[in-house]
């Protein structure tokens, strides 16, 4: 591919600014706007910028007798252009400050030259007479792919450490967990200052209320400003919304659907509800159900977006394109699919959310559920950071009327694995026609006699 002139003065230009002030340029190059010397496209530039990195990194001053002396010394000199070539760089930049708008060149060209050769590879594939299904997955991972290769490079043990020090450090001063909150004081305590990354599962039987926790903390995190992905396998995007919108107008959707809905309520959802909800960073995506479209679809939610969070409605509906999975017993599939979702959290460092069904094994022996009743479990349990079951309180149902039981229903919120803290019992009361969930104070249900 022909580079312009112009093209190649940014290169050169980025490069003369980092000589002129390598303090402000190079952090900025190797942290804020990651550009690594592979990005630039004339093979004497990534040897200069290589050997400017490598100085740097020794703290050693960056300039042109270092840098000359550093070339000459690996036997490289020649190969970058010689010193009058490395003289001429200072000349080709207007001013040092201008070195990240050149540096931000460098990387979109890079990126275009990245996409023109996977455009060009997909291009032959569509030839061949593929699956069109494999072509388009196999492509969207290596599209997003070339985001991914823009991160930041693993942290050394100390930095992790210090990392890990200064933030409990700010949480002795009186900060707030580093942890994304939940909108349930109680569950977050448990949660040791609320959700971290890893792979989260969310448990129960129909309509106990799992899918309505999920969104209550997808809201929450997105109402505080996070930005929030959610795939719905379960339900269509409509019925998302329509459920985000009820809770957040506190109307009855049977009573929307109906007709009942008054008129004062209607004009609160078109005047103030709808122009907030629209306004909340969070995605709902409804057409991707196998698991390398989702995790295409993350990763570039990620780099576009800095999702802090995703929750996925519901594991088991994940689907899988390996050849080999039409022959796979629904363990097998769900022991893929769980290990795809950790390893994708780890990655983008984000919890993962994650409803689960269980089996109706706690149903027939009329029992709390339990670990073992994870419907296709295969390394469900076992990949989850935590895991969560929603399930109604019994004892407290039989002390209800029918009227009471149609307002709200005691819902016990149970967290029972967690890797890294407590496990307990939450008392919740599920307000199911608006889809909300409340914590229930000190008293919890308050219905002992």
């Amino acid at each position: 591919m022909e580079r312009t002139e112009t093209q190649k003065e940014a290169e050169r230009a980025a490069l003369g600014a980092a000589l002129l002030e390598p303090a402000q340029i190079i952090p900025y190059a190797i942290s804020d706007g990651k550009i690594t010397a592979a990005m630039f496209y004339e093979h004497r530039n990534q040897v200069i910028f290589a050997a400017m990195l490598e100085l740097f990194a020794a703290g050693r001053p960056v300039d042109i007798l270092t840098l000359s002396e550093n070339l000459e010394r690996a036997g490289k000199l020649k190969t970058a252009g010689g010193l009058d070539y490395l003289n001429a760089l200072v000349d080709a930049v207007p001013a040092a400050a201008h070195g990240p708008y050149y540096l931000g060149l460098v990387r979109s060209e890079w990126m275009r030259r990245r996409l023109i050769e996977l455009a060009g590879k997909v291009n032959v594939q569509v030839g061949t007479g593929e699956e069109p299904e494999k072509i388009a997955l196999e492509s969207a991972e290596s599209f997003t792919g070339i985001l991914g290769e823009l991160a930041e490079k693993e942290k050394s043990p100390e930095e992790v450490m210090q990392t890990l020090y200064a933030g409990w450090r700010a949480v002795k001063a009186g900060e707030k967990p580093s942890g994304l909150e939940t909108p349930f004081s109680k569950l977050n305590q448990l949660l040791g200052g609320g959700l971290r990354p890893g792979l989260y599962l969310v448990a129960g039987r129909p309509s106990q209320g799992k899918s309505v926790l999920e969104e209550n903390i997808a809201a929450h995190v997105a109402k505080a400003g996070g930005w929030v992905g959610r795939v719905a396998i379960d339900m269509p995007v409509q019925m998302v919304w329509a459920r985000m919108l009820c809770r957040e107008a506190g109307i009855s959707l049977p009573k929307l659907n109906s007709g009942f809905a008054g008129e004062s309520q209607l004009a609160k959802l078109h005047d103030e509800i709808i122009p907030m909800v629209k306004g909340y960073p969070i995605a709902v995506k409804g057409d991707i159900f196998d698991v390398g479209a989702i995790t295409s679809w993350a990763r570039g939610m990620k780099a576009k977006h800095n999702m802090q969070l995703m929750t996925l409605d519901f594991i088991q509906n994940v689907q899988i394109s390996h050849p080999a999975a039409a022959y796979w017993q629904e363990c097998q599939k769900i022991t893929h699919v769980s290990g795809v979702l950790k390893r994708l959290a780890l990655e983008l460092e984000i919890p993962i959310l994650c409803v689960s069904q269980l089996t109706r094994d706690n149903e027939r022996d009329d029992r709390p559920p339990r670990l073992a009743d994870l419907r296709g479990s295969g390394s469900l349990e076992q990949d989850a950071t935590v895991v969560i079951f929603v399930y109604r309180d019994e004892k407290a149902v039989k002390k209800m009327g029918y009227e009471e039981q149609k307002k709200k229903r005691p819902v016990n919120v149970d967290i029972q694995k967690q890797q890294n803290g407590e496990t307990g019992v939450i008392q919740c009361w599920l307000h199911a026609h608006y889809f909300m969930f409340e914590e229930c104070g000190e008293e919890g249900f308050g219905l002992d006699e």
